[in-house]
């Protein structure tokens, strides 16, 4: 795993996102988690750090409060997010281009909700297409917190195992091209030509998801009967099935149970 890279507008999650990344820095190692304040030594340039900071990042936590929308430049009144220039905005585009390689996790804080894809910058609506994970504060925290590292540490592993299929079909294709390039070759020399050869088959599509792959992605995205369809066609300890037995990171382990109304519904917002 590489670097966990924490995104916050001060103006509007500041203490929150102190309170994530003490936790994640104790559970991950204060090296490999990235916070501005807590990274960036004095005299050194705020835009280098970060940017040497996103080319290791490999996930991406975007931590969104109540003004993280609006909060507005002082000197235009404008909102910030609307300047191509802005640095949050920039942090975030700049990981979403990236996928699949950074993850992004939006997290909300403070009871906010996810913005709308018309409220954003066109390099930013793929973030409202992102499972978002509530972190509360008070007695609730700890236990949110403990449902975002699940999701911190579960996916890279899935994405690997999907890149290492994904390379054996490489290796595959490698391997029948060879086989058919041999055999071209000594058709050549040892056989006789022929007006009506063989069709070659075409190029397998390294682009197409299997089955759970596409169950994992609605899983991710929609809850509910989604994540019961990837548990009851995954196989027995499988990745697949322990993602969707706690219904795409939302709960507890609770097989096959997600499409209950009282699981992967909205979380409420903070207490009081």
């Amino acid at each position: 795993m590489g670097v966990i890279f924490i995104s916050y507008r001060r103006t509007d999650s500041e203490y929150a996102a102190g309170r994530i990344y003490d936790v994640l820095a104790d559970r991950y190692g204060a090296k490999r988690v990235f916070k501005d304040v807590e990274k960036i030594a004095p005299g050194t340039r705020w835009v280098d750090a970060v940017d040497e900071a996103m080319r290791a990042t490999d996930t991406l936590l975007v931590v969104i409060g109540p003004s993280w929308r609006t909060a507005a430049d002082p000197t235009t009144g404008r909102p910030r997010l609307d300047d191509p220039s802005d640095e949050l905005r920039r942090e975030v585009a700049a990981a979403l281009a990236n996928h699949p390689r950074t993850k992004v996790l939006p997290v909300l804080i403070g009871g906010a909700a996810m913005p709308a894809a018309s409220e954003l910058p066109g390099d930013l609506q793929d973030l409202t297409r992102r499972q978002a994970i509530v972190v509360r504060g008070e007695e609730h925290f700890h236990r949110d917190m403990d449902t975002l590292m699940r999701a911190i540490s579960e996916e890279p592993r899935r994405r690997a195992h999907v890149e290492q299929r994904g390379g054996g079909r490489l290796v595959g294709v490698g391997l029948l091209v060879l086989v058919l390039i041999g055999g071209g070759v000594a058709g050549y020399y040892l056989g006789p030509w022929r007006d009506d050869p063989s069709p070659v088959p075409g190029p397998v599509d390294n682009g197409e998801r299997s089955h759970l792959d596409e169950l994992w992605d609605r899983c991710a995205g929609e809850g509910g009967v989604a994540c019961d369809e990837l548990f009851h066609d995954s196989p027995p300890d499988s990745e697949y099935r322990a993602f969707a037995e706690t219904c795409g990171g939302r709960t507890e382990p609770r097989p096959g149970m997600c499409g209950e109304p009282d699981v992967g519904a909205e979380m409420p917002s903070d207490d009081g």
